[in-house]
């Protein structure tokens, strides 16, 4: 009690101001770390996603912590979701709600699934109904997407107006350092060399291995040769209107795409004339690309008369409604 009989208690007074001044420090240190906890998560979420689309990810999986800590948000989301749900990356989930963190001092993240993985144990991609997530709400100001928000660098709404309440927002903007513009052609030059990084690292358990095309029995190599071929032959899917990163989003899928395609024909090296060799064409199945694009693959495979051997040679991406004319009219 600050007054006491009708009298002023000054060392209940100096006591209680003393108590508040240290609730406030503790206030302002506690929200000091939830920030930084939040930006950090947001930061490593920014730099997940980045890698991700670039070595050809086809789904997220939702890694959302269980214990007594849990928040009311993510276990609505795990009940809803079950513990470690995989979801293709053109889910509604992600374009309505986005990516963790959801609220302050959130710890559910996520993890890439290739298509190598899809279908094996552990690694089944499910398509909730999103009324399975109605009730799923994110706190305001979290969610989304942090490469298209910035919300990795950023404070929230939230963050503001708490550090506004606690008199320390002007501190805040004199020490916040926004990041400096990106060179687009720095990213761009990088950009090339983490594709073909990510497509040796994806693809390298298949070095020195045959592979079965299922509809003719015949066996190609994939080899060093290979992936030399499929990570410089760009032209031509350039040539088709199709990306950089399209290119390796097919290439990424070369086993599984050799293994179902059909196979088109069989003609003579034009190219170097060399009579000992034949070039076998296939094509595979429909592909919808992240982009949404139709497409199918050209593949090339050719055949050593001399050794009798075959190697998986190159990878053409097509328009789906042109790749089968166009296919057979290749000589």
């Amino acid at each position: 009690m600050i007054f006491l009989l009708g009298k002023t208690n000054f060392k209940g007074l100096r006591f209680f101001c003393k108590f508040l001044l240290k609730l406030e420090i503790r206030a302002i240190i506690f929200l000091s770390i939830t920030v930084f906890r939040t930006n950090t998560q947001s930061a490593y979420t920014a730099g997940k996603l980045a890698k991700y689309e670039d070595t050809g990810a086809v789904a997220y999986q939702l890694m959302v912590v269980e214990d007594e800590r849990t928040s009311k948000i993510c276990r609505h989301l795990l009940v809803e979701s079950g513990y470690g749900a995989i979801l293709p990356i053109g889910h509604n989930f992600w374009k309505k709600y986005g990516f963790p963190p959801y609220h302050f001092n959130c710890r559910t993240s996520i993890c890439p699934v290739y298509s190598s993985q899809v279908g094996t144990p552990g690694y089944n991609v499910e398509n909730i109904p999103m009324k399975r997530f109605s009730k799923f709400k994110p706190q305001d100001g979290f969610g989304g997407n942090p490469l298209d928000t910035g919300s990795w660098w950023k404070m929230t709404d939230n963050m503001v107006k708490r550090a506004k309440d606690f008199g320390i927002i002007e501190s805040i903007k004199e020490k916040l350092i926004k990041p400096e513009k990106v060179d687009t052609n720095i990213v761009k030059k990088g950009y090339a060399q983490r594709l073909r990084n990510a497509f040796n690292e994806n693809t390298k358990a298949y070095l020195g291995k045959s592979i079965q095309n299922k509809s003719t029995g015949i066996e190609a190599y994939f080899s060093s040769t290979t992936q030399r071929e499929l990570r410089s032959q760009l032209n031509d899917s350039k040539r088709n209107g199709f990306t950089i990163g399209e290119h390796f989003e097919m290439a990424n899928q070369i086993i599984d795409l050799f293994e179902n395609a059909d196979f088109v024909k069989v003609h003579d090296d034009v190219k170097h004339h060399d009579e000992g060799l034949k070039i076998e064409r296939f094509l595979s199945e429909e592909i919808i690309l992240h982009s949404g694009k139709k497409v199918r693959a050209c593949i090339t495979v050719k055949h050593s008369l001399v050794k009798e051997i075959r190697n998986l040679y190159s990878l053409e991406v097509m328009d789906t409604k042109k790749a089968l004319e166009q296919t057979r009219a290749k000589g």
